[in-house]
Order: structure tokens, then C-alpha cells, then sequence
């Protein structure tokens, strides 16, 4: 350092070590300070796009009464999202209703994006932290863990190109948006009522749909790829079922009779029936708990009409089932219905009939196979 009119300076040589120093620190400083912007941002982008998918599926977290209440777009369109714009504005959706005598609802209902999102400029919550916007994708695939995905989010990353290592990738997996819905329909007594009907009613591309299943012979029924949801279930939709147990022959084997019962919510008004079978060749009188319907001669496949019609009342205990589909498999607690039975007998069969399987179509639609 040099001494100039009584001042002291620095020398060049100083100036340029100095200088020197500053570069180096720049230098380590300006990578550190990227580098943390560079973390800041790939977290802040992965809070967005989790915060997208939860848009799109809701919060399983967010419980009203010790059951989810929180499903989103998924649980009122049924579906997901065909591309983000979809969770911010309606467009062509149908708006959400709510069917109070099936107690299930469908619609749009949003917007469903949250958090900063809403109070930003309609297009920020498609771009991620570093300004590039988010390829999303709701087609299926199955990913490296072998898993069934729905669809994904991706964020270009840092390098702002696709399909490079810095990307980071958010998936919705099936696991997350459908699940199967089991259960039981049981008589009063108990026992496991088959050939019931069942259906589900459910947001299918934002209407309300339905989708049958049928009870098989221990009263079981279940439906697959649900999706998520409030949705609702109501028994005895098609009408009659077989009684267990009720079928019996005798007319030294050309007489049989057997029990229906009738678990929907109406009265059903029966004006014939068709009995479908391999032999014997005729029969020729059908009985309704002990009056007769039709008398003539009536062959395998044939119409037989009654004269009178027999009416059947309407069963208790049915009505929706408010169901919460949040899982990929859903049991349900049995459903209870008081069936009304009615006996049907059949008479004057050309042949001896034990061992042949009948399958009989009675006019309201109602099918019961059995083997007398």
C-alpha cells in the first residue's frame, strides 16, 4: 500500500488481488444461490402439483363424520379430468344435481383447484414454479413398480425439457380412483336372497348412471371399477327371486311348485310367464298361490298368459344405500329386505319332470333358474 500526499492507497497489484478475491466468491456464490432457487422452485412445483391432484381426487384426509367428504372433480364428473382447464371452469359439463330419490348426485361442482392457485391469473396453475407448463395425461399405464396408474402430472424440472432426468413426475394411481363395491342382500330370515337385482347409481362423465348386477345363489352381488365417490345402491330393482329351498315335486313327478318373492319397492302385476326346458313335451295348468291363472296345453317356449293377472306386493325395507367409495375394495353391510312371496305351481306335465333344468321368464322381466 502506498503512501501519496499523506493519504494512503492501493497499489494496482492490491486492486487486482482484490478483485480477483471478489471473482472467486461471486463465483462460488452465484452455482449456491442457483442451486437454491433451483430446490425452492422443484419444491414449490411439487406442492402445486400435488395440490393439482388433489383437484383432480380430492383429500382423503378431509373426514365429515368419521367418513370421507372430500372426492373433487373425480367424485362429481366420475372420471377424470380430460386436461387441467377442466377443474377451473365448467365448459361443456353438465352442472351437478342431486337426485334425492336416489341420493346420488353429478355434475360439475367447481372449481375444484385450491390454495394460491385461486387468486392468481386463470392460466398460472398450469405452470410450474420455473414458468414452463405441465404436461398432464389421464391415460392408463402401469409404472416401473408395476403398478396401475390413471394418470399423471410432469414437470419438465429445471432443465425445462421432458423426458430428462430432472423431471418430476406425480402420479394418480387406479388404486386412488375406482374401487370394486361388495355386498349381500338377505331375507328377513337371513338367508341369502339370489337372482335379486341391485343397482349402483353413479356420476358417469358428470350424469347421473346406474349399472345392475344380480345376487348370485348365496345373495351376493359386486360391481367393479367404481369410481370414487358418494355414490348409492338400491336393491330389488328387476322384482322377483327365487325363495331357496321352496322347490318341490309331486304328481308322482309331473307337478312341481315353487316360491318367488317379490324384493322390489312395487307392487308387480303378473300377466303370463315362459318355462324354457329340454322335455317332457306339455303341461297344461299354472297356479298362483292356490288360484288358477292358465289352463290349456303349453309346450317348452311358449307364452302362457294368466286369466287373472296375479299381483305381488311390493317388498319393505328397500330404498337407496348411501355408499363412500375411498378404497379399491368397498364391502357393504348386508341389506336386509322382507320379501313377499307368492307359490307358483305348475301341473299336468306329459313326463316325469325331476332332474330337468327349468328356466322360467315371468312377464315383468324377472328370470329364476332352478332344477326340480
Amino acid at each position: 500500500m502506498q503512501v501519496i500526499n499523506g493519504r494512503r492507497g492501493f497499489t494496482l497489484v492490491e486492486v487486482i488481488v482484490v478483485l480477483a478475491v471478489l471473482s472467486i466468491l461471486v463465483a462460488l456464490a452465484v452455482p449456491a444461490a442457483l442451486r437454491i432457487f433451483q430446490v425452492t422452485a422443484e419444491e414449490g412445483t411439487r406442492d402445486e402439483m400435488l395440490n393439482l391432484k388433489e383437484a383432480m381426487i380430492g383429500n382423503p384426509d378431509k373426514l365429515r363424520g368419521n367418513v370421507r367428504s372430500d372426492f373433487a372433480f373425480l367424485g362429481d364428473i366420475g372420471r377424470l379430468p380430460a386436461n387441467l382447464d377442466e377443474i377451473l371452469a365448467k365448459g361443456a359439463l353438465p352442472a351437478f344435481t342431486f337426485d334425492g330419490a336416489k341420493q346420488a348426485g353429478a355434475g360439475w361442482n367447481g372449481p375444484y383447484i385450491t390454495g394460491s392457485f385461486a387468486g392468481e391469473e386463470p392460466e398460472d396453475f398450469k405452470n410450474d414454479q420455473l414458468g414452463n407448463a405441465y404436461l398432464y395425461s389421464d391415460v392408463d399405464f402401469t409404472n416401473g413398480n408395476g403398478e396401475l396408474a390413471d394418470g399423471k402430472i410432469t414437470s419438465a424440472g429445471p432443465d425445462g425439457t421432458f423426458g430428462t432426468a430432472d423431471d418430476i413426475v406425480i402420479e394418480i394411481l387406479k388404486n386412488e380412483t375406482e374401487g370394486t363395491v361388495r355386498g349381500r342382500i338377505a331375507s328377513s330370515s337371513g338367508e341369502g336372497a339370489s337372482g335379486v337385482s341391485v343397482d349402483l347409481n353413479f356420476s358417469s362423465n358428470g350424469s347421473l348412471s346406474a349399472v345392475t348386477a344380480t345376487t348370485d345363489s348365496n345373495g351376493n352381488f359386486a360391481f367393479t371399477s367404481v369410481p370414487f365417490g358418494a355414490r348409492s345402491v338400491t336393491p330389488g330393482g328387476a322384482g322377483l327371486a327365487l325363495v331357496s329351498g321352496s322347490v318341490k315335486l309331486g304328481g308322482k313327478g309331473k307337478d312341481f311348485e315353487f316360491r318367488v318373492s317379490n324384493f322390489s319397492g312395487s307392487d308387480l302385476v303378473l300377466t303370463n310367464l315362459k318355462a324354457v326346458y329340454s322335455d317332457p313335451k306339455e303341461y297344461k295348468q299354472i297356479f298362483v298361490d292356490g288360484t288358477k291363472v292358465a289352463d290349456g296345453k303349453f309346450f317348452s317356449d311358449d307364452i302362457a298368459s294368466f286369466s287373472p293377472s296375479a299381483t305381488i306386493a311390493a317388498a319393505s325395507g328397500v330404498g337407496p344405500l348411501r355408499v363412500f367409495v375411498d378404497a379399491s375394495s368397498v364391502l357393504l353391510p348386508d341389506i336386509v329386505l322382507s320379501g313377499t312371496e307368492a307359490k307358483i305351481e305348475m301341473k299336468k306335465f306329459k313326463n316325469d319332470i325331476t332332474g330337468i333344468p327349468f328356466t322360467i321368464t315371468f312377464s315383468n322381466g324377472s328370470v329364476v333358474n332352478f332344477t326340480p
